[in-house]
């Protein structure tokens, strides 16, 4: 806002947009470093958001809600250190688009996950990086490399200040595109261009939101184009599985601002004869739950085994990424339950090659269920990723 009688710009607060293609996981570090900085400076940050954008397709991808400023970050990790100009680059036309849309004073690259280096190795890294993909250089106002940022961000302190000067300046200038809502609340673009967006890239899109929202709600929710539906499938009995719905609910209500939980009991006989309704999509979700009390500890590989084709099946549905299997009614006794899972994972792969989280548990008819699991394919890490 123009301040006519000092004939100067005032000081605005900024919305920061992270953005990333890879794992909400490999920017956390960096998002809750925000988050701090909003908390010690609120004049300058008013919120900070986690936008997903698409694996592929990229070069098609428009915003549907206001952004005003924006950092991309890039994983080396996800598909090398290839930003624009380069062969098989990955943001040519995206920053192109973010350019036009934003301009250059507010777009910031991080590219991300290098090894810890020398400060002369890191120099070298940075000079190719400007030499070689310039057009990155050009189309925003910060371009850095760091280490990991998915815990305490590996940023060297002199980048870090950059980036805070950057936010800094930017609080000074008017954005040069339309009015940008100054609320956490996303408003809606409704232009030709969100027209023109197929079902399958609306889909894609997610955006995570810290801060506070003008109508007082929760905070870190989830705006989905899709209302996102997790199965919950027995053959079992749905009372068998009532305190894992709760817990569910639980998870889901931190996080999303629109989903559904949808018990289903499957056939006793042949599981494989079930079939989901049509609107079942990619974006939702599946966990089969199976009770030992029921026919044994027999989901894929071995003799009577009760799931191999249903998993295919919901492995063709939904995919590997949003499939979890949980074998419950167990004795729950930490040391008995990680010889069962590694039981599993010998004896029945099928398992693990279908489904992306697989757990063993005592009971799931209690308020506090009793699984067990790998770190890495908790039901809460699960939750995480369905986007």
């Amino acid at each position: 806002m123009l301040d006519r009688e000092q004939g100067k710009l005032e000081k605005r607060k900024v919305t920061v947009t992270l953005m990333t293609s890879w794992h909400l996981s490999s920017i956390e570090g960096l998002k809750q470093k925000l988050i701090n900085l909003r908390r010690v400076r609120p004049d300058l940050i008013e919120a900070v958001k986690v936008l997903v954008l698409p694996f592929s397709g990229l070069q098609r991808f428009t915003f549907t809600e206001d952004v005003d400023i924006m950092v991309l970050c890039h994983s080396i990790v996800n598909r090398r250190f290839g930003i624009t100009n380069v062969t098989d680059s990955l943001y040519d036309e995206f920053l192109d688009y973010c350019n036009k849309t934003l301009g250059k004073e507010r777009i910031v690259v991080i590219a991300h996950d290098f090894r810890q280096e020398k400060d002369e190795v890191r120099a070298v890294t940075m000079n190719t990086f400007k030499h070689t993909q310039w057009s990155t250089f050009e189309k925003a106002g910060l371009v850095m490399i760091c280490g990991m940022i998915d815990k305490i961000p590996e940023i060297q302190e002199k980048d870090w200040k950059s980036l805070e000067k950057f936010l800094e300046d930017a609080s000074k200038s008017t954005p040069t595109n339309a009015d940008i809502s100054q609320t956490t609340l996303p408003k809606i673009n409704t232009s030709d261009t969100k027209q023109k967006l197929n079902k399958s890239e609306k889909d894609k899109k997610g955006m995570y939101i810290f801060g506070t929202t003008s109508s007082g709600g929760p905070v870190g929710m989830v705006t989905r184009s899709h209302k996102l539906a997790i199965y919950i499938c027995t053959s079992w009995g749905l009372d068998s599985v009532k305190g894992l719905k709760e817990k569910l609910q639980t998870l889901l209500k931190q996080s999303f601002s629109s989903y559904e939980i949808k018990e289903q009991v499957l056939p006793y006989s042949r599981p494989e004869d079930f079939k989901f309704p049509p609107e079942v999509d990619k974006t939702d979700a599946m966990i089969l739950c199976h009770s030992v009390q029921n026919r044994g500890f027999s989901i894929t590989d071995v003799q009577n085994s009760i799931y191999d084709e249903f998993l295919k099946y919901c492995n063709r549905v939904f995919g590997r990424s949003r499939m979890a299997v949980i074998v419950h009614d167990f004795e729950y006794k930490p040391e008995i339950l990680k010889i069962q899972l590694e039981t599993i994972h010998r004896t029945q792969p099928t398992t693990y090659e279908l489904a992306d989280c697989v757990a063993v548990a005592g009971r799931l008819n209690v308020p506090d269920v009793q699984l067990f699991h790998d770190k890495s394919t908790s039901l809460e890490t699960f939750v995480g990723r369905l986007l």
